[in-house]
Order: structure tokens, then sequence, then C-alpha cells
């Protein structure tokens, strides 16, 4: 008898729930989105064929809080080329289900409010397709976590702001400073500054409320808001009270708003500027009337440092119709040599003066603190007049200690398994995390030789393939 034993090393695939958990693992720093489909979105549930994808907004378990209102809003910005629809579906009081009516998913702002009964109950919402694409999602007011917020603007209208209460009929908007809660510190001086975009047609005003030591109320007569700076302070006093400053319009745009010191969230911070003037920048010293900006490079106390080469560098975006600069330094018996004008130029501009063997000083001197520029470095360090822009983020692999000004550049590593062998293999990955998992299948097959000629079909995936021989004419071989 003739057998043939084929042995095979087989990669399987583990199961799905495994390979959830090592993806859900290995990539925790991926970026958020700004958008997501229904389908990439954890928030949904499985749903029933017809209607897939579910928002659960209350169940029974949630007692007297799922008798309340409940309501999503969705805005919406692709829908698939065959539609997509969502309904309500809920308990009614005898614990029934109810399924409203189909509703067409439009590009923009969706919602729908399911509103309150005297019973517990189970509320959802039903998408029919997971395709649809959306930027915001609210359910029952929590924002989703499957998108980015959008980022503040960077103007506010009053009525937008909700640092603002509200107010009188004549004074709807109103921004409280201090109250007597706050003990001792309502006594201190209370500020607000607001730099104003744009007004109403019609203007508007602000006012001082306060209440006085014997608690009455007390208003302080209408300012008339401008465009530009706008803001008061209201003195200290030795006695507990309240403060508020009170508006007439909320139409009212402002880049700025700081109440006692603390800046608004309603608009973003200015972006840091992306250039400096001379006369701006402190890396700059005070020099002779001729030559009022100075860098100074090396002095004698740097010692032997000084007698190294000294250079600047800087980057000119504006001339201001003319400037130039000059080297001053002193030579080997101590007097100053002060080297010719030279006309600075948009782009590049710089310098080197070259080692010698003794101490000494050198100084670069401008004419003009008018000049502008992006990028200033003197004996290769980078100035810290202007913002150095990279990644800020030290979680990141390309992060940039010497960065000021995050410039969306962070790349984040993806930790997983990098072995397309293995059988938890993430394509994501880009730095492997000693996870991969391997397994071993061992499979035999038996032929009893007939004289004819035998097929055995191997499958893919095989590592290697061992025959084993045995017959009368001399015992087992291998091949």
């Amino acid at each position: 008898m003739t057998t043939f034993t084929l042995t095979k090393l087989l990669l399987q695939k583990t199961k799905t729930l495994l390979l959830l958990a090592v993806f859900a693992i290995s990539s925790f720093s991926v970026f958020a989105q700004t958008s997501s489909l229904i389908s990439d979105c954890n928030d949904f549930v499985a749903g029933p064929t017809a209607w897939p994808y579910v928002l659960v907004a209350t169940t029974p378990d949630s007692g007297v809080a799922s008798q309340g209102a409940q309501t999503f809003t969705m805005n919406v910005t692709n829908i698939p080329s065959g539609g997509a629809t969502f309904r309500v579906a809920k308990t009614v009081a005898n614990g029934n289900w109810f399924f409203g009516p189909a509703q067409t998913i439009t590009l923009g702002s969706n919602s729908i409010t399911v509103a309150a009964v005297t019973f517990n109950r189970s509320v959802k919402f039903q998408f029919s397709s997971g395709a649809v694409e959306f930027d915001a999602l609210v359910l029952n007011g929590d924002s989703s976590d499957c998108v980015l917020p959008p980022p503040p603007s960077l103007t506010s209208l009053i009525s937008d702001c909700n640092e603002f209460t509200t107010g009188p009929t004549a004074w709807p908007y109103v921004l409280t400073a201090t109250t007597p809660d706050s003990g001792v510190a309502s006594q201190g001086a209370q500020t607000f500054a607001m730099n104003v975009t744009n007004l109403p047609t019609g203007g508007a005003t602000f006012r001082v409320a306060k209440t006085t030591a014997n608690g009455n109320w007390y208003f302080g007569p209408a300012q008339t808001m401008i465009l530009g700076s706008n803001g008061i302070t209201v003195p200290a006093v030795t006695f507990n009270r309240t403060v508020k400053f009170q508006f007439s319009s909320g139409d009212v745009e402002f880049d700025n708003l700081v109440l006692n010191g603390e800046a608004s969230d309603c608009v973003a911070p200015a972006p840091p500027p992306t250039t400096s003037l001379i006369s701006d920048c402190n890396d700059f010293t005070s020099g002779p009337t001729a030559w009022p900006y100075v860098l100074v490079a090396t002095t004698l106390d740097s010692g032997a440092a000084s007698q190294g080469a000294q250079t600047f560098t800087m980057n000119v975006t504006d001339t201001a119709n003319g400037a130039t600069f000059r080297v001053a330094k002193t030579v080997a018996n101590g007097n100053w040599f002060f080297g010719p004008a030279q006309t600075m130029v948009v782009g590049a501009n710089g310098i080197t003066v070259s080692a010698v063997t003794f101490n000494r000083t050198v100084k670069f001197q401008f004419s003009s603190g008018d000049v502008e520029f992006d990028a200033l470095t003197l004996n290769g360090v980078a100035s810290s007049c202007v913002p150095i822009q990279g990644c800020t983020d030290s979680l990141a692999s390309n992060y940039n200690a010497s960065a000021t000004v995050d410039d969306s550049s962070c790349i984040y590593q993806i930790y997983g398994c990098t072995n397309p062998l293995a059988s938890n293999y993430d394509s994501l990955a880009t730095l492997d995390d000693g996870s991969c998992l391997y397994c071993t299948y061992i499979d035999s097959i038996f032929f009893n030789y007939t004289g004819a000629v035998q097929t055995y079909i191997v499958p893919s995936n095989i590592n290697s393939v061992t025959i084993k021989a045995y017959g009368a004419e001399g015992g087992g071989k291998s091949a």
C-alpha cells in the first residue's frame, strides 16, 4: 500500500469579535471626522431589514424621563443616489408599537420631535440607509461624537452667544458680571470689553445695572455702541452686590469679548500674526539714531564662542519703502569697525561675519523698524517674534517642540499588527505593537495507490507540502 500525506500550514482568520477588538485598540489615534456616514457611526444600532439603522432615543428603563419629548436633528451633507427616509417607532400607552410614516431625508437640517406623554415608553428613529452623510447629529440635546463640532466662528452675534442671558424687553441681552453669591469677589471692580465688527441699522446701546449698598437697583445711562472697542468698568465697593451689563440688541456682531478678564468662547481667538515688524520684535535692542534697531550676535562676555562665525538671516515681506542694515564689530585691537550699508530687499536677507582668533562683539544694525518679516534666525536660532508653524501635539510622530502654532500637520502612529500573514493583520497600522496572532492548521490526506494517476488539489495559502510514500520495496520515503 502506498500512502500520501499532505501537511499544510493555513492561516485562519480569527472571529469577527477579535478583529473588531484589535481594530478598536490599534486605531484609537485616527483623526475624528468632520462628517460621517450613518453606517460608520456607532450611535446607531441595528434595526429590521427595511430600517437597518436605528437611533434609540429612550426606553421604558429610563422611567419618567422616557415620558418627555424626544428629538433628533441631523444636518445632512450628502444623500445616496436612491434617496433615503426615516420614521418614528414608538410604543403607545398599551405597550403596542406605532410606526410613523416614512419621511424623506433632505440636504441640510432634518429633525423631528415626538411629543411628551404620561406613560413610560420606547422611542426610536429608524433610517432606511447607512449611506447618508452628515456633519452634525443631536439626540435629545446631546451632540454625537461621530463628527467633530464645527470650530467657533471668528465673529458672533450677541444673540448667538450663550454667555448672554435673557433680560427685560428694552434690554433683552444681559452679561452677568457678578452676584452676591460670589461674596467678597462681587465687591471688586467689574469690567467688560467687546470689539464690535458690525452694528444693526438702527444702532445699539448698553448700560450698567447694579445693586447698591441698600440692595436697590441702579441703572446707568444708555451708552451708544460703536465699531471697534466698547467697554466699561464698574468700580469696586465695600459690600456684596450684583453687576450686569445690559444690551439693547442681539444683532451686534463682535470678534472679541472679555468679561472680568475671561475671554468669551463664542468666538475663536484671533490667529497669531504670521509676520512681525522689527519695531515690534524684542529680539532687537536700541541703537544709535541712524541705526535704531540692533541684533546683538555676540559679545566679549561669550569668550571663545565670540570668535566663531556670526550669521543672521531674515525673510522680508515688506521693506517699508526702503531700509538698510550693516555690520558693527570690534576688531583685534578693540576698535569698532562699521561695514557698508546694505539695502534690504523683499525675500531673503542676511550676512555672515567670518570667524576670527580673538574675542569680540558683533552686531547687526538696522535703519528702520518698519521692515516686516516672517522669518528671522540669529546664529541658527529662530526668533520667537513670528510663530513657528508645525505639529504641537507631543503625542504625534512628527511633534515639533519648536512650533508655537499648530498647522494641522500632526501625524499619529496607529498601533497594531503589521504582518499580513497574521490572522489579525491591520492594514491601517503604521507601527507593530507585537499583537500579531498566528494559527497553524495541519491537514493530512491519505491515498491508496491504485496504479493509475491520482490527483490532489492543493488549497491556496499552503506553506509546505510533505509527501510520504510507504511500500514493500524498502519502507517509507519522504519527498
